[in-house]
Formats: C-alpha cells, sequence, structure tokens
C-alpha cells in the first residue's frame, strides 16, 4: 500500500484488516485460502477519495502486483492482495454492490 499512500500524501489509508491468525479467521468465516492468513492481504478505507476512485487507480497503476482487488462501495472498503511466488499467480479484480453480489469481476491471466 505504500506506493498508494505515496502517490496521495495528503489521502489517508487505515488498514482495518491485515494478517488473521487461523482463529479469527475462522471466527469471521475467512476463507481456508485466505491471502491474510498469510499476511499478504490487505483490508482498508480511504479518507479523501471514493472507493471506487481509489479502486481504479490501484488496477491502474498496480496490477502487475496486485493478486486480488474487490471494492466494496456499501461498505466503504477494498481489500487488496499481492502476489507472491508461493502461490499461484492470480489477477483478480471485481466490484460488490450490496456486499455480497459481484456486479463486475475481471481475470488476467
Amino acid at each position: 500500500l505504500q506506493p498508494f499512500r505515496d502517490m496521495y500524501p495528503n489521502n489517508r489509508i487505515t488498514i482495518v484488516s491485515g494478517y488473521r491468525n487461523k482463529q479469527l479467521n475462522s471466527l469471521i468465516d475467512g476463507s481456508v485460502k485466505s491471502d491474510h492468513l498469510d499476511a499478504c492481504a490487505a483490508d482498508f478505507v480511504v479518507g479523501r477519495m471514493s472507493i471506487m476512485d481509489a479502486y481504479n487507480i490501484l488496477l491502474c497503476n498496480f496490477s502487475q502486483v496486485i493478486r486480488q482487488l474487490y471494492a466494496y462501495p456499501c461498505r466503504q472498503y477494498i481489500h487488496m492482495s499481492w502476489n507472491r511466488p508461493q502461490k499461484e499467480i492470480q489477477h483478480s479484480y471485481g466490484v460488490y454492490v450490496d456486499g455480497s453480489k459481484l456486479v463486475q469481476t475481471l481475470t488476467k491471466l
């Protein structure tokens, strides 16, 4: 997230979920394959920018290193994880309108 922060130094980014241990991940019904378990994912909110603006900026500027990027405009946060050698390379992007319905998904191979 630091390169994004550097692009917009006056815009506050607040991480609301980062590393999760297995117990916490289970309590919140997280995926057993969650990138949060490996400390390679973050859910965050942005201050002076809409969720969709932040989503589009991240997608346009950092898609090569992003593994997953999902915007949740109704809940006002973004989920992002990044690729790393020990997991298969994946590029998956999408927007959830009501918190559970994926309305757009792009998968880059």
